[in-house]
């Protein structure tokens, strides 16, 4: 371990979303994506939530299931309004499956 590094460590969602000063990173799978932002919300004030989620089809991950929004990123923006500055990251989706 490097010389001024904390320690790894597990913690539930709101622990980690106290100890987070800036940005808090959204991995979950699409299934649970809202219903964990629902969760969160009233956490997010003040930080830039960064969200990973690609919207797998569910019983058939090779496949994208698009929300109305356009992606996961837009309907976690759309769900937490213009308090939360929410931005996308590591979609990495092949353009054909």
């Amino acid at each position: 371990m490097s010389a001024g590094l904390p320690p790894i460590r597990g913690c539930d969602n709101r622990s980690a979303l106290n100890a987070a000063e800036r940005f808090v990173l959204l991995a979950v799978p699409y299934s649970g994506h809202d219903a964990t932002l629902y969760a969160i919300k009233s956490h997010l004030a003040g930080k830039v939530l960064v969200d990973l989620v690609v919207p797998l089809a569910a019983g058939y991950p090779r496949a994208i299931e698009m929300p109305k929004e356009g992606s996961a990123t837009e309907a976690a923006q759309a769900l937490l309004g213009s308090e939360v500055k929410v931005v996308g990251a590591l979609h990495n989706v092949p353009p054909t499956l």
